[in-house]
């Protein structure tokens, strides 16, 4: 994760990020490790529907919010922005970057909570049991290999119980719309107001891909929500 964020600021992405926001990204893919580790779904936390038609028609009919309760929009900011770094850690683990958190992913597996040993923990013992069911195979000496390490997530925390899908079946990856939410996430990160923040969550949940409706990350009812709110 942090040669991601590294990556991002050589690429002029990030220019500022709170204390908070830099936190909550840092922590995210080890978060979601510990998860599958305890065999918990990941899941997302969504805009109601219901509540987020009523703040934008309030918001383009007066230019400002009234009745609605603010309250309800700051929370959507970080919800907006979990939901965002978890998108990108998903990701990542599931290999679709070129940068796999190995790292957090051997901190979390092959930790030994009993000695207190790094790398001697379940990882390493079915690295171990691997290379002797097929002392053949060269690739099981690699305990740094994607390909291990997908295979052992596979293998033996059946991660993919775990992980959620859009409603097409396709898992929650996005290697073509993660670039453009991450830019929007420094955005949203940066906003304060009720009104610029709905501004930035809207730009949020227009942001497409060729596979799957991102919207559903955002909001119940993903791009359909938005086609009502457009249509009535």
């Amino acid at each position: 994760m942090r040669k991601l964020i590294k990556q991002l600021l050589r690429e002029g992405l990030v220019r500022e990020m709170s204390e908070d926001m830099e936190e909550l990204y840092l922590n995210m893919t080890r978060d979601i490790f510990h998860q599958i580790n305890l065999s918990e779904k990941l899941t997302f936390k969504r805009i109601p529907k219901n509540q987020y038609i009523k703040a934008l028609r309030e918001f383009i009919k007066f230019g400002r919010f009234i009745n609605f309760p603010t309250k309800y929009i700051i929370s959507w900011k970080y919800r907006c922005l979990n939901n965002i770094f978890k998108l990108s850690s998903t990701t990542e683990i599931f290999g679709h970057t070129s940068n796999f958190p190995i790292d957090e992913f051997l901190s979390v597996f092959d930790y030994n909570s009993n000695t207190g040993e790094d790398e001697a923990g379940e990882y390493t013992d079915w690295l171990i049991n691997k290379r002797e069911e097929y002392p053949d195979n060269e690739e099981y000496k690699d305990k740094y290999s994607y390909y291990n390490c997908a295979e052992f997530l596979d293998d033996v925390k059946k991660v993919d119980d775990l992980i959620p899908t859009f409603s097409n079946g396709q898992y929650l990856l996005s290697d073509y719309g993660l670039e453009p939410l991450l830019k929007l996430a420094y955005e949203l990160d940066s906003k304060e107001s009720p009104e610029e923040i709905i501004v930035v969550i809207n730009k949020i949940l227009d942001v497409s891909h060729q596979r799957s409706d991102l919207a559903e990350l955002f909001i119940e009812g993903g791009s359909g929500t938005l086609d009502y709110v457009s249509n009535n």
